[in-house]
């Protein structure tokens, strides 16, 4: 979204248009995981609320595979075009430097930096962001483990919901959990 709002403020409205559409794609696949579209209280002490659907993964990988053609074709409307050009390269402003994000070690995947710091190399790095995206995106799903979602310790993570109408120790962490917050770092 960010090349294409730039793009949008430079004069060319039907690729922020493009974005738009690729954005609804993947806000339909935070729905499906988490029931809603924003503000969804899907990630949870100690793990997620629930596990991902039947199939979501599968589509996910589909559409990371179908939006490296979309950013094909952003790259070929902007990179060669004179206008766009014109617009972004002779601005000389500060040069966009590595944030230090790859201490993790878990995903592989390269930092883009421009080389000469104008707006047009700002864009470059943003569509080479895309590209080192799409491949965080596959290396993630090739990577995600089956099994538990959340860990079974009712002292960190609320009980299921069916106990706390059974059981008044599990109500009472779940009161704890969500009202009080207390971690292992604290005492009560």
């Amino acid at each position: 979204m960010a090349v294409l709002s730039h793009a949008m403020d430079i004069g060319a409205l039907t690729t922020f248009l493009w974005g738009m559409e690729e954005r609804e794609k993947l806000m339909e696949f935070y729905q499906r995981a988490s029931g809603a579209r924003f503000h969804a209280a899907y990630i949870r002490p100690g793990g997620v609320s629930l596990d991902l659907p039947h199939g979501l993964l599968s589509d996910i990988f589909q559409r990371a595979t179908q939006f490296s053609g979309r950013v094909d074709e952003i790259e070929e409307v902007f990179t060669s075009n004179r206008i766009w050009k014109g617009r972004t390269r002779p601005n000389a402003t500060s040069e966009r430097g590595s944030m230090g994000f790859k201490e993790g070690g878990a995903v592989e995947f390269d930092i883009p930096v421009g080389k000469n710091g104008d707006s047009y190399d700002r864009y470059m790095c943003r569509v080479q962001e895309m590209r080192e995206s799409l491949k965080i995106i596959h290396q993630c799903l090739d990577k995600m483990p089956s099994g538990v979602i959340k860990i079974d310790d009712h002292k960190l993570v609320p009980p299921p919901r069916a106990s706390m109408k059974e059981n008044m120790e599990a109500l009472i962490h779940h009161f704890k959990v969500h009202s009080l917050c207390i971690t292992q770092l604290h005492q009560y």
